[in-house]
């Protein structure tokens, strides 16, 4: 009796429990689409105005990187990667926007260094528990410091990447990354960050976004509704160019911690 109490525990502080009920399917576009976003560095909108996010793919495809903490190394790594692509995304027609779950005076400013893009606060954490199926996904604090995988990324970020970072804020609420198509086309792929730190290569999100490359609010894509496509980090590698774009799900669910 003891041991699995024990077990329970310690994958509670590793942020590692399961829950079944997640389904493993791209998220639906009207559980996203009404989320109320405030801008807090946007081109097209003043600084604080509330915005539908739906307004934000109307006319072209959006990719969105939910940021975990704005200060943290491998979220800034993960910012500056992409947007040094920006070019390319934008050849494609594709919007880049950041989203953060909390506004704390100065880290966003300082996070205009590695992300030059819109960026919007998300304060009711929508997008992030949309993403984990309704609910938030959060890891422990022992996952944290002491999960190999974790400190490699950290590694990677502050050394290879030259990219340094701070404690400030909650970084225990996972991110990930969704790309919407336009008008009502719905999400075209999502990643989830199941092991801090985690992240989608930059090739396969461009590979995605030239799949739908310059569709307009009126185009739908040419993506049989049944059965839609989810595929693996290892899987997407070998599938082989098709001309028919494909939905794409990144993400295990078998260690998430989760709370409504």
């Amino acid at each position: 009796m003891c041991g699995p109490c024990v077990r329970s525990c310690f994958n509670l502080c590793l942020g590692n429990t399961g829950h079944k009920n997640i389904p493993n399917k791209l998220t639906s576009l009207r559980k996203i689409e009404g989320i109320q976003l405030e801008a807090l560095s946007a081109e097209k909108c003043k600084s604080g105005a509330t915005v539908a996010a739906r307004e934000l793919w109307t006319e072209q495809v959006c990719l969105f990187l939910l940021i975990r903490r704005p200060g943290e190394s491998t979220c800034r790594a993960h910012a500056r990667s992409v947007w040094k692509h920006w070019d390319e995304f934008t050849d494609l027609g594709v919007r880049l926007v950041c989203v953060v779950n909390e506004n704390i005076p100065g880290e966003v400013e300082a996070f205009k260094e590695f992300w030059g893009g819109d960026i919007f606060l998300d304060g009711r954490k929508s997008f992030f528990k949309a993403l984990w199926g309704g609910r938030l996904a959060k890891g422990g604090l022992v996952g944290l410091v002491a999960n190999p995988r974790v400190l490699s990324h950290q590694f990677t970020a502050m050394t290879r990447n030259r990219v340094p970072g701070n404690l400030v804020g909650n970084g225990l609420v996972k991110g990930g990354v969704y790309i919407i198509g336009p008008g009502d086309n719905g999400v075209l792929y999502q990643f989830r960050e199941v092991t801090f730190g985690d992240q989608p290569t930059i090739e396969a999100l461009l590979e995605v976004c030239e799949g739908f490359a310059y569709q307009t609010p009126g185009d739908h894509l040419s993506i049989p509704p049944t059965p839609s496509v989810y595929l693996s980090p290892v899987e997407a590698l070998s599938v082989p160019p098709s001309p028919a774009p494909v939905r794409a799900f990144h993400g295990s669910l078998s260690d998430d911690k989760l709370e409504t």
